[in-house]
């Protein structure tokens, strides 16, 4: 599932972007990138991989909508 917020051009995603991950910092430029991704790896692989197919075509029909985004905001991680 995913909604965007055409305003702020925010991608608004539960899960296919999410990490296990907690950070005193909001955004992932301020995170040390390879603790999260190897946070986010492991967050798709337990929780997501079973879904690959659907996460794959949702993520072909958005791209298909050429909406501009500034930002991710999963709802598990860092943004």
């Amino acid at each position: 599932m995913m909604a965007y917020f055409s305003e702020e051009k925010i991608l608004f995603s539960s899960d296919p972007f999410g990490e296990h991950y907690c950070s005193r910092y909001m955004f992932d430029d301020r995170c040390d990138i390879n603790i999260l991704t190897k946070e986010a790896i492991k967050y798709y692989a337990n929780i997501v991989a079973p879904y690959s197919g659907l996460v794959k075509n949702k993520i072909a029909s958005f791209l298909a909508l050429k909406l501009p985004v500034n930002l991710i905001a999963p709802s598990h991680g860092i943004l």
